[in-house]
């Protein structure tokens, strides 16, 4: 039950009426922050592996995180995915030449 010494009543009752002030604390946040080091390598896995690209058979997560989180990866691995995928695979034999 809350009460009125409640911190989450008070965090509350503060971010509303700084909002509605227009006094908002601002936190700057890095891109950085928020990339996944370990979905960067386990995408980077899948992607180095000429079988899983050569018969499109990467994993359905791959494409479901690269689309609803992007912030979660560089935008080198996004362009990555992004020339690896979208094209077939004979876009992807002159690709993974390189």
């Amino acid at each position: 039950m809350d009460h009125p010494g409640n911190k989450s009543d008070f965090w509350f009752r503060f971010s509303i009426t700084s909002v509605l002030d227009g006094n908002s604390p601002s936190v700057e946040v890095s891109k950085e922050s928020f990339v996944s080091k370990k979905l960067t390598n386990k995408i980077t896995q899948q992607l180095t592996d000429c079988l899983v690209l050569a018969s499109m058979s990467l994993p359905d997560w791959c494409e479901r995180l690269t689309k609803w989180c992007p912030m979660l990866f560089s935008y080198d691995l996004r362009s990555l995915y992004f020339n690896y995928t979208a094209y077939g695979t004979s876009r992807f034999v002159t690709c993974g030449d390189k």
